[in-house]
């Protein structure tokens, strides 16, 4: 398997057919459906501009993926198994060979061209990479007034592959944020840090008894907070951490989520609808997930500090200042993710999904991943 093509191999002498699925590269994902029975040595491309690859056999992992290779699947195939290939595909700048400060933008291997219209260019257009936007369409993003799409889809219009890049994102603070919800009205919440990253209340918010001092009590239909833009831009590493006590566990809810819309985002939800807690990231929508999975959902009516971490490619999710799970195959960053337009508490960037039915106390975010010792030491 070469190419991620809807396509599908007939092979008459053995009585097998391979259909491949796929919209690629609309999304990243592609699945093999195995018709017929017999033994094939089935290979499956990793692209060398993919990283963190996932290949299930029946939705269990078929082995380790190495970028640049193949991975070798020999089995004896039954009618009606499947094949599914997550490749992530990660937003980034290349340079041209003669000047850094030149460069394309690409998602995944796809090469992206402002679109420009009418409008003559007489030299290179500028482009800041914090202000890379998604707009919620595939593969399309805006930086101010220009959108950039694939380059093959660009057609009867001035366009450019090559931009003048002006700068990066600025370094983060060690503590980015910091919101103990200790108000007792209104709808601005204090960041503790001093980073002056103010946060709002939305749809009708109200304060409760906190863990200590005052909490955020979300009604799990209409409320939740809004965190600045841009809050986690330029993160390789981080940790969030709270404590939360979650009222009703309905599936999906949010205790966060960051993102820009349904391509785009990182979220926390206490109970999934395989009923265990999970925090997830991705740039190419829910088919790309990278997860980390808890044993079980986070309780109802009990206080419960929860943290995230993640640093290299290791993940590791707390709860009550224990390890649950890790990941260490995480290769998508929180600066993979952008300006990220929509930072929430209690809300998903899925319209359909549940609000968070519960209350939110001592929301922390940092831009590095606290030990474990540091973790305990937030209970």
């Amino acid at each position: 398997m070469n190419l991620f093509i809807a396509s599908t191999l007939t092979w008459p002498g053995r009585g097998i057919t391979v259909q491949q699925t796929t919209t690629f590269p609309e999304t990243s994902t592609s699945r093999l459906t195995i018709t017929g029975a017999g033994q094939i040595d089935l290979r499956i491309r990793i692209p060398s501009w993919t990283s963190g690859a996932q290949v299930l056999v029946n939705g269990v992992s078929a082995g380790t993926t190495t970028p640049g290779s193949y991975l070798a699947i020999s089995r004896t195939w039954a009618s009606g198994d499947t094949v599914d290939v997550s490749l992530p595909m990660a937003l980034t700048t290349e340079a041209t060979p003669d000047n850094p400060a030149v460069r394309a933008v690409r998602r995944g291997p796809i090469v992206l061209a402002g679109q420009f219209g009418t409008q003559n260019l007489t030299a290179l257009p500028t482009l800041d990479p914090a202000t890379l936007t998604a707009t919620g369409v595939p593969l399309e993003y805006t930086t101010g007034p220009v959108l950039l799409r694939p380059f093959y889809k660009t057609h009867g219009q001035r366009y450019s592959v090559y931009w003048s890049v002006t700068s990066t994102p600025p370094p983060l603070p060690a503590f980015v944020a910091h919101y103990p919800f200790d108000e007792t009205s209104g709808t601005t919440v204090t960041d503790a840090t001093g980073n002056g990253r103010t946060a709002t209340l939305t749809g009708g918010s109200t304060r409760t008894a906190g863990h200590s001092g005052n909490a955020v009590l979300l009604n799990g239909s209409t409320t939740y907070a809004d965190l600045p833009v841009g809050i986690l831009n330029g993160a390789t590493a981080f940790t969030i951490a709270l404590w939360v006590r979650v009222d009703t566990a309905a599936a999906w809810a949010r205790v966060f989520d960051f993102g820009s819309g349904t391509g785009i985002y990182m979220f926390l939800t206490p109970r999934s609808s395989a009923g265990t807690v999970r925090y997830a990231i991705t740039t190419g929508g829910a088919g790309a997930e990278q997860q980390i999975n808890g044993p079980a959902a986070l309780p109802t009516g009990a206080w419960t500090h929860v943290a995230v971490t993640h640093t290299g490619n290791l993940g590791v999710l707390y709860v009550n200042g224990a390890e649950v799970a890790r990941n260490s195959a995480l290769t998508v960053r929180p600066g993979s993710l952008g300006s990220t337009t929509q930072n929430w508490i209690g809300r998903s960037q899925y319209a359909g999904d549940p609000y968070l039915a519960a209350a939110v106390d001592d929301f922390r975010i940092y831009s590095r991943a606290l030990s474990a010792s540091e973790i305990s030491q937030l209970q």
